[in-house]
């Protein structure tokens, strides 16, 4: 598996690395820095496709609601005007607990750099589009590990193949 082994290249030439598992929607497991490669293998054991505990997932985080104002006040009309005034005043109120989530994570690593693996099926990619934007607010450098010809999602720098 390319994620275990960049794991263990990371704590091996490193005084140990971070390690955010997020499996669908959901933070899995964070070990903020780790020295055993025991722990973080064993954090990335048993990973598959879960069903969300969390039902409102998809619900768009700020990000994405200030990205669709953006978009919506753009075009023509009152009706394009009126959407972007609600998606804006929505993406400042929005609760998004997993956006949260992640950002109370990386607000404790201390990292320059994210390292995103991820097939990026149709369903990951909205989680990830918060993730990344997590990171850029903090300056942090996003790369993103995916099959060729899988895409990108917004907020990437690079992309390499798995």
């Amino acid at each position: 598996m390319a994620v275990c082994g960049a794991v263990e290249g990371a704590i091996n030439s490193r005084d140990g690395c971070c390690l955010l598992v997020i499996a669908g929607p959901e933070i899995v497991r964070f070990l903020p820095r780790t020295q055993d490669i025991r722990e973080a293998l064993a954090a990335l054991g048993g990973l598959s496709p879960i069903e969300p505990r969390a039902p409102l997932y998809r619900a768009p985080g700020p990000a994405v609601l200030a990205a669709r104002a953006r978009a919506a006040g753009r075009g023509e009309g009152a009706y394009r005007e009126k959407l972007g005034g609600v998606l804006s005043a929505f993406a400042a109120e929005s609760p998004a607990p997993f956006a949260a989530a992640v950002r109370a994570a990386l607000g404790r690593a201390d990292a320059a750099e994210v390292r995103v693996y991820s097939l990026l099926p149709a369903g990951d990619r909205s989680h990830l589009v918060q993730l990344a934007h997590e990171a850029k607010v903090r300056g942090m450098r996003v790369v993103l590990k995916a099959p060729a010809g899988a895409g990108t999602i917004p907020g990437i720098d690079a992309v390499e193949a798995l």
